[in-house]
């Protein structure tokens, strides 16, 4: 598991942690894993120490862009194969 925040860490996007401002900036979600899934709890962890995530939350939104970059690219090769042999 990972260790808790310290009261004087900040979240490194420019957050500052003497802020008088101090409101969370971000949006906080929930998911949930069925009981008989728990071990995917333990995977995702491991997968998250295995990526250099410092957070569960870290390695979720990594594997959001990995796929948001893996869409983007099959869309471009599909534009460039339609673009080559026509819509069909």
């Amino acid at each position: 598991m990972y260790s808790r925040i310290t009261p004087h860490q900040t979240g490194g996007y420019g957050s500052d942690a003497f802020s008088e401002e101090g409101d969370h900036k971000g949006t906080v979600i929930s998911i949930s894993i069925p009981f008989y899934e728990k071990d995917l709890l333990e995977e995702m962890d491991l997968q998250a120490r295995l990526e250099l995530c410092s957070s569960r939350s870290h390695y979720i939104r990594r594997l959001i862009r990995r796929g948001r970059a893996e869409r983007l690219k099959a869309e471009q090769q599909h534009a460039e194969w339609s673009q080559l042999f026509g819509r069909k």
